[in-house]
């Protein structure tokens, strides 16, 4: 019972640990400011790399999911409107095929935007 109980201890104390890197690394710290600082707690500097890698890979899996989720909702608006845009509607509807083509426009480039730049994301030291 003790033991469970120890290691609930330990995964709540390394998700904090991992909380504060991310916070750091959000604030604009740099990774040695951030393994100086971990460093003062008592923590070694391959353990503190390590952490800074598996967060900057999360970074950029959550970049491309978004990526690829903006993109694939832009689809879903783009096609509709084209497809009323080809029936020539009149009034209301042309306004609103033209703004569903406009703004599924506008997500697809955000996705792209995302994609590439999970694509060229490197963590500067």
């Amino acid at each position: 019972m003790s033991r469970d109980y120890r290691d609930d201890n330990l995964k709540e104390a390394a998700l904090g640990i991992y909380t504060h890197v991310a916070r750091m690394m959000k604030e604009g710290k740099s990774d040695s400011d951030i393994e100086q600082a971990l460093a003062q707690h008592g923590i070694n500097a391959a353990t503190t790399r390590m952490m800074l890698s598996k967060l900057a890979q999360s970074q950029v899996n959550v970049a491309r999911r978004s990526g690829r989720r903006n993109i694939a909702l832009g689809l879903v608006l783009i096609g509709p409107g084209l497809l009323l845009i080809g029936g020539q509607p009149q009034g209301a509807g042309a306004v609103f095929a033209w703004l569903s083509v406009v703004v599924g426009a506008f997500w697809v480039m955000r996705g792209a935007v995302q994609l590439t730049a999970a694509r060229n994301y490197e963590r500067q030291p």
